[in-house]
């Protein structure tokens, strides 16, 4: 699925949360940009594998007013989605 799809269909009832998103090379995924200078990184596995779930757990945490870090990466842990701070490759 085209990172430009998921995103679209992730934005669906959390309209207006996320700024923008970008796959640049270096990310491995789709970087999203949630108002309030947030980002969480999607890897691409998690994209094509773990959709439906990812899709859930993304717009829970984005609608969330307080997030653990700024900068969050939704990963698989022993078959089990989960968020871990991250931090972003710097800009080229």
């Amino acid at each position: 699925m085209s990172y430009g799809k998921f995103v679209g269909e992730l934005n669906k009832g959390i309209e207006g949360y996320i700024a923008a998103y970008d796959n640049k090379s270096g990310h491995g995924g789709c970087v999203l940009h949630i108002k309030g200078r947030r980002t969480i990184l999607v890897p691409a596995a998690v994209i094509d594998h773990q959709r439906p779930q990812a899709l859930i757990l993304l717009r829970a945490k984005i609608s969330e007013e307080r997030w653990e870090a700024p900068h969050l990466l939704l990963t698989d842990r022993d078959g089990k989605l989960i968020f871990e701070s991250e931090v972003l490759p710097a800009a080229a």
